[in-house]
């Protein structure tokens, strides 16, 4: 959200978008660490065939 004061633009930052950028961090934070454990899971079976 921004507003238009006399020509100059101030950003607002409302408690939802800090709310909805933390989730979006702990969103990503959590994929990476699936991928992370997958990836050794994933070779851990491949050195077993």
């Amino acid at each position: 959200m921004s507003l238009d004061i006399n020509n100059e633009e101030i950003e607002v930052e409302t408690t939802t978008s800090k709310r909805n950028v933390f989730f979006w961090s702990m969103y990503d934070l959590a994929n990476t660490i699936y991928r992370l454990f997958r990836t050794q899971m994933d070779r851990r079976i491949l050195q077993n065939l």
